[in-house]
């Protein structure tokens, strides 16, 4: 059975279902927003400003290529921008009731947590293993790692006494 807009399914052809013809948009107004809500969050974080400077010069890497998600108060000022280009509720998307994620569904960027807990920006990024990376900058041992070895989501939260966090994944 074809699908309207669709090809014909073949069986080594993996994208059969795929539509004739789909380009992503480009989004940069979020984009911007974001990248200036990352600037602002490493300018007040000792920890991650230390750290996006040594992703840059040692591996070519930007910290915001790194983002898995930026954790925001309820009544942030960015929110409405976010949601003026794009953002939108994640359904399903948080694990607890008072948190809400929102998600871009034409861009690849970072979610966005909702969280009525935090005070200040904060920006989570994905690293392989979060013991692994805690033991290389030694703070293993000051520091808690939340959820199982193995499990989907491991992080921790990385503080220096500042009033914003960074915290990773896996």
């Amino acid at each position: 059975m074809n699908l309207p807009g669709h090809l014909a399914p073949q069986e080594s052809d993996q994208l059969s279902y795929a539509p004739d013809h789909f380009e992503w948009p480009r989004c940069p107004e979020a984009d911007i927003v974001l990248k200036n809500l990352t600037i602002s969050i490493l300018q007040n974080h000792q920890f991650a400003g230390r750290l996006a400077e040594r992703m840059k010069n040692e591996t070519s890497t930007r910290f915001f290529d790194w983002l898995d998600h930026v954790r925001l108060p309820p009544d942030h000022p960015v929110l409405a921008e976010l949601q003026q280009h794009g953002f939108i509720e994640e359904i399903g998307g948080a694990d607890e009731k008072d948190k809400t994620v929102l998600w871009h569904p034409h861009a690849e960027f970072p979610r966005i947590l909702i969280d009525p807990q935090t005070k200040n920006p904060a920006a989570a990024i994905h690293v392989e293993s979060v013991e692994d990376f805690l033991r290389v900058r030694g703070i293993l041992s000051n520091t808690t790692i939340e959820g199982a070895p193995g499990s989907s989501l491991r992080q921790t939260h990385i503080d220096e006494g500042a009033n914003h966090g960074t915290s990773g994944g896996r």
